[in-house]
């Protein structure tokens, strides 16, 4: 799980670069405003999916390394259970 904490953290970064490329094509190009704020909304919604992954990949890291307990991530929903 560590190994994929950099790559999501990369493209959380791109997913924030992306947003702001988009508000200068807004200004740099003819694109209809309506256009823009639903590319805006995407790359935003983007960045939160990301940052999601990037919760569950920190709270499964610390509960792998917790002796005697698994967790199980699904659909944003977290539940824990004891190894015998």
């Amino acid at each position: 799980m560590e190994e994929k904490m950099p790559r999501i953290e990369e493209l959380r970064s791109k997913a924030h670069d992306l947003y702001w490329q988009i508000e200068d094509w807004m200004s740099d190009f003819d694109i209809p405003e309506e256009r823009v704020n639903d590319a805006l909304s995407f790359s935003a919604q983007l960045d939160d999916e990301l940052a999601r992954l990037a919760k569950d990949a920190e709270i499964r890291k610390r509960e792998e390394a917790r002796p005697g307990s698994s967790i199980q991530i699904d659909g944003g929903s977290i539940s824990r259970a004891t190894r015998s």
